[in-house]
């Protein structure tokens, strides 16, 4: 048997630097970089952090910082001006979560794809099992692109960390989806 001698601090410098990826998710890109395992994980973590996440900020000033972002939005007329948004803070043991709802659209905004409704009402009277959502989006084009919009300056402050092979997760605050709540 021979023996492989490794430089451990340059093979993890080199990883580290090699390591990061840039992707983007809704209209805010977010750093993915792998690290090393957790005290938990066999494997490594993998960690998701949102280019405006400050680990100084406590969860319940973001919700101030998203509805700052939003007006912002407004402002630049990527969000038209009429939209209303709730963003609110939820306390819960060991956790917390943002909740972001778009409250009022403007009048001619269509939300719902008319193509969505016929096809699951066919699958309903099929009784079918199985509904693909990917074939059929849910919302229209525009209300979609709201929503990631919208998701894309909640997920700016967040920062995850995950192990899938010993399901470890952690987050500064759960949440992040954004949802129609027009009632």
């Amino acid at each position: 048997m021979t023996a492989q001698v490794i430089d451990f601090m340059a093979h993890l410098r080199a990883r580290q630097s090699a390591s990061v990826v840039t992707s983007t998710q809704g209209a805010v890109a977010m750093a993915v970089r792998h690290e090393e395992p957790s005290v938990m994980g066999l494997e490594e973590d993998t960690v998701r952090q949102g280019l405006k996440y400050d680990a100084r900020l406590d969860a319940r000033d973001i919700p101030a910082l998203i509805r700052a972002d939003i007006k912002a939005a407004k402002a630049a007329r990527k969000i038209h001006k009429d939209v209303k948004v709730s963003v609110r803070f939820e306390s819960y043991s060991m956790g917390c979560a943002i909740r972001v709802n778009v409250t009022k659209v403007p009048e001619g905004f269509a939300v719902r794809n008319p193509a969505f409704a016929a096809a699951w009402e066919a699958h309903e009277k099929a009784h079918a099992v199985f509904f693909d959502f990917k074939k059929v989006p849910r919302y229209t084009s525009e209300a979609q692109s709201l929503l990631d919009t919208l998701s894309g300056l909640v997920t700016a402050y967040q920062k995850t960390r995950e192990n899938a092979n010993s399901d470890y997760y952690n987050t500064n605050f759960s949440g992040g989806d954004v949802h129609f709540d027009l009632g």
